[in-house]
């Protein structure tokens, strides 16, 4: 059992460096989100519970693992993490990037701003050239089923303990290049990949050019 808390009020979202207090493959927890997230240098995972109390883990795996794993904009205040009867200081960040999850690409993990979503985990992939897209594939465990809606959402079908199944959504994709010191939006898709592995599609796109998708909050 390890046990979390701040030094001062957790006010949104914050992830805290695993520095021997959680097993090693897990590199950052995510303090102050509703559903309980862990980061890895694969990816992330999300606890999913029901009305019922029982739940299933939805592991988001990118790639075969990124080079690197860092933190990005620490708080200035420690987290005190307890483990047994050892207490330790550990750092806290508002972002987390893993990079180069693909070649040419960085998944940056964070907390949804809009809409007063500040507890809401939600993830960016920063493209370097679009020619690296094409080697984006987002492995999904623990859901069942991958749809692509109408509306441009992409929804994952989860199968609790218990048997009773609960959806998420992903927002559809919005999606920017940096042009002349502008933020020119981009049209861009969810492309289902297979059963439980999904990638984005972007159009007018220039070789060489680099740009931001944003897929909204899981």
């Amino acid at each position: 059992q390890v046990a979390v808390a701040s030094s001062t009020p957790v006010s949104g979202l914050r992830f805290v460096a695993n520095e021997g207090a959680w097993d090693t493959a897990v590199r950052f927890v995510v303090l102050g989100s509703p559903q309980p997230a862990i980061v890895r240098s694969d990816g992330f995972a999300l606890a999913v519970r029901g009305a019922g109390g029982h739940g299933a883990c939805v592991s988001f795996r990118a790639g075969g693992g990124a080079r690197e794993v860092v933190g990005e904009d620490p708080f200035d205040a420690p987290v005190h993490v307890l483990r047994a009867a050892t207490a330790t200081s550990a750092t806290s960040y508002s972002r987390v990037r893993l990079r180069e999850a693909w070649p040419g690409v960085d998944v940056l993990l964070r907390a949804d701003s809009s809409g007063g979503g500040r507890g809401v985990l939600a993830y960016d992939l920063v493209v370097r050239d679009a020619e690296a897209l094409a080697t984006v594939a987002i492995e999904v465990d623990g859901a069942t089923r991958l749809e692509s809606c109408d509306d441009g959402t992409l929804a994952f079908a989860v199968e609790l303990g218990d048997g009773t199944a609960v959806t998420l959504v992903q927002g559809a994709p919005h999606t920017f290049a940096r042009r002349g010191g502008v933020d020119v939006p981009l049209h861009s898709r969810v492309v289902v990949l297979g059963e439980r592995s999904f990638g984005f599609a972007v159009d007018d796109v220039a070789p060489g050019e680099s740009f931001c998708i944003d897929p909204g909050f899981v």
